[in-house]
């Protein structure tokens, strides 16, 4: 019974690092070993639900992808050269 309490204790232990980040420190409490390179069902699965929670960077995390920089929203040209109130149209010619 002393031998569960032992393996429950280290795993409640190695879930509060995990929270707080530091994954390497919340495998060696529960004794796992380090994860294999490359995309597992596991990680894919977490991934997944990461991403419906609404968070993609830690979903791109899971799946080893390099985190994206938070998109700025494109205005219109006029608009930024402070011409947003004239009428302007766009043609293309091809000359051939």
């Amino acid at each position: 019974m002393a031998r569960f309490f032992d393996t429950l204790q280290k795993i409640f232990a190695a879930a509060a690092f995990a929270e707080a980040g530091e994954h390497d420190t919340a495998r060696q409490i529960a004794g796992l070993p380090e994860p294999k390179p490359g995309l597992g069902f596991d990680r894919l699965m977490a991934a997944v639900t990461f991403a419906e929670e609404g968070y993609p960077d830690m979903a791109r995390q899971f799946l080893g992808m390099t985190p994206q920089p938070a998109r700025v929203p494109v205005k219109g040209f006029l608009a930024d050269v402070g011409l947003g109130h004239v009428r302007c149209r766009y043609i293309v010619a091809v000359v051939a």
